[in-house]
């Protein structure tokens, strides 16, 4: 949305936020909604590359026509296990899929300061419980 329409807005009495803030999501939450609707955006990209209808799709993979839809859409009632299991069956690579996860992340293609502030505060805070990786030469040392 651009600024003169928020301060238009604003002016006007409404209030503008985003999704997770009018839905009271936890941080945690609104990444796993995010997640869901990147899967679900790349699959139908990766349907219409192979130039597949909904139906062909659905033949292919054993649901109906109308389920591929709630895919696609993004459906709560959607796994996204069902959503990895059916990119990797139009051929899209682990790497791909890990790089649409990625997306959000501090060190994915788009960043939000949320998002990045919560993925940034995971690791630092794993890495600092982890202890140093013993390399083979300590390991001959002590034996």
């Amino acid at each position: 949305m651009n600024r003169s329409k928020r301060k238009k807005l604003a002016k006007a009495g409404w209030k503008v936020g985003t999704a997770a803030e009018s839905l009271h999501l936890t941080a945690e939450e609104e990444l796993y909604v995010d997640l869901k609707a990147s899967l679900s955006q790349q699959l139908r990209r990766q349907r219409e590359k192979s130039h597949l209808t909904q139906e062909e799709l659905a033949r292919m993979l054993k649901p109906s026509q109308s389920r591929i839809a709630k895919m696609e859409k993004g459906d709560p009632s959607v796994s996204i296990d069902l959503l990895i299991k059916s990119l990797l069956a139009l051929g899209t690579t682990r790497c791909e899929i890990a790089k649409i996860a990625a997306q959000g992340c501090c060190h994915g293609e788009r960043t939000e300061n949320r998002e990045c502030r919560l993925t940034c505060a995971k690791k630092s805070e794993t890495q600092s419980r982890v202890l140093p990786r013993k390399t083979h030469e300590n390991r001959r040392s002590r034996i």
